[in-house]
């Protein structure tokens, strides 16, 4: 019986159209459903910038002189947006990288690309199992 109900679920599935000749989808990619799709691009977009940040914020210690220094980083970004002098940009951007460096090492936060993932901690070699004498 399950096997009958099976193939009719895929019996009433839209047929795939193939894209490019590499990818299938189960509808097609239209200028009816453009809009639809970009607001779906957009809300997926939010939300991995969203889970992003959480869990940033869950492996930063937070200590008071990391909040301090985040307000402080804050404060730069605002004048950073408000200005428009290139020279005082400059230096603002630099007084920001000089921040960021101090909560980076503050809140334990790894450079981008030097955290080592959980695989690279196995040792490189086999180790050799030592060889059991047995009674004669």
């Amino acid at each position: 019986m399950e096997a009958t109900s099976e193939v009719a679920e895929i019996e009433t599935q839209p047929p795939t159209i193939a894209i490019n000749g590499r990818h299938s989808l189960p509808h097609a990619f239209t200028k009816e459903n453009a809009r639809e799709m970009a607001l779906r691009a957009k809300q997926a977009r939010i939300d991995r910038e969203k889970a992003g940040k959480e869990a940033i914020q869950q492996l930063a210690k937070v200590t008071p002189q990391c909040e301090r220094i985040s307000a402080e980083m804050d404060r730069l970004q605002g004048l950073i947006a408000d200005t428009d002098d290139a020279d005082t940009i400059a230096k603002l951007s630099g007084a920001l990288e000089r921040q960021f460096k101090m909560w980076q090492v503050l809140s334990g936060t790894p450079n981008p690309g030097s955290a080592k993932s959980k695989r690279s901690a196995k040792p490189a070699m086999i180790q050799p199992e030592p060889i059991q004498e047995t009674p004669k």
